[in-house]
């Protein structure tokens, strides 16, 4: 009885670490993309200010 308690509750941390890990995963997921998101925003942004200077100095 003791053993299968035991069992089980090893079977609930490694499910719970499991979890926690996934859990990790998604969040460095969602911040590499996040951050992927805003350097393509900057970059974007950036070209799109350069090119403005750019047809100004031309003005």
């Amino acid at each position: 009885m003791a053993l299968k308690a035991l069992f089980l509750t090893l079977v609930d941390s490694v499910s719970m670490l499991g979890r926690i890990n996934r859990l990790d995963c998604n969040i460095s997921y969602l911040y590499a993309l996040c951050y992927r998101m805003q350097w393509i925003y900057f970059n974007l942004l950036g070209r799109y200010v350069h090119e403005c200077s750019f047809v100004f100095g031309e003005l």
